[in-house]
């Protein structure tokens, strides 16, 4: 967060394009994000509360960070031109399994499938809310 504070100041952040989306914890969609209930929301609102305090009142930054209420079917993570995805798999439940282990597709960001990504991240994008407000 040095590093991005540093960039705030120049112009364009210096070309460096950072977003990031939390689940909005006022979602009704937080009850049906993790399989471990009882502490997800608390452990949610705690980070998004770090989060903001680390980012503190830079403005630039705060445009960083929004809050998205939609259910989350597709991970994707995007590394300069590498996307990295997933698709979360449900239990009979409708409860997310846990990720960890999961296999990952790697990808190009200017591939078809990179771009299609790169497009529905920007759509829950537009739709989500700043964390700021």
């Amino acid at each position: 967060f040095e590093y991005l504070d540093q960039k705030s100041a120049q112009p364009d952040m210096a070309g460096i394009d950072f977003k990031v989306l939390f689940l909005n914890p006022t979602s009704n969609e937080v009850h049906f994000a993790h399989k471990d209930q009882e502490i997800f929301e608390q452990e949610l609102r705690t980070t998004i509360s770090r989060a903001k305090k680390i980012i503190g009142s830079n403005k630039i930054l705060q445009q960083c960070f929004k809050m998205y209420s939609n259910r989350r079917e597709e991970i994707i993570i995007r590394v300069d031109n590498c996307i990295i995805y997933a698709k979360p798999h449900f239990d009979i439940n409708g409860m997310p399994n846990i990720m960890t282990n999961s296999k990952f597709e790697v990808f190009s960001a200017s591939s078809t499938k990179g771009k299609e990504c790169i497009k529905k991240y920007l759509s829950v994008w537009n739709e989500a809310i700043n964390m700021f407000n």
